[in-house]
């Protein structure tokens, strides 16, 4: 996921357009990957063009490398929050900001992968 140098070490990856997170959340790879800033800037965008967030992967970058956290995740793991939220668009959002500004909040650099659903 992270952007390589031409010597091979780890760059800090450039920050995706609001149209590239969308388009790419639509493809099986997933959207480049976002801060929670981009992100949260971005789910008005995903609402007004029908959609909503269907599932997230999290990464915290530390040290060079890419350390996955479920913590910030989207993926039907975290019980009845996630399921509701995969049932009902309105705590789909609810459950998307919230792991936004838990990400935020937590002082580490997180980057989300998004895939998106229509509503």
């Amino acid at each position: 996921m992270a952007a390589h140098g031409n010597d091979g070490h780890h760059t800090k990856p450039s920050m995706p357009t609001l149209k590239e997170i969308f388009d790419g959340a639509l493809t099986p790879r997933g959207s480049p990957p976002a801060s929670p800033i981009e992100l949260s800037t971005s789910l008005d965008y995903i609402r007004k063009n029908g959609y909503y967030i269907h599932s997230a992967e999290a990464f915290i970058l530390k040290n060079g490398r890419e350390i996955p956290d479920l913590t910030y995740a989207i993926l039907g793991l975290d019980g009845e929050m996630n399921i509701e939220a995969h049932n009902n668009i309105e705590k789909s959002f609810d459950l998307a900001r919230y792991k936004i500004n838990l990400a935020n909040e937590s002082g580490e650099d997180v980057r989300f992968v998004i895939w998106l659903s229509e509503i």
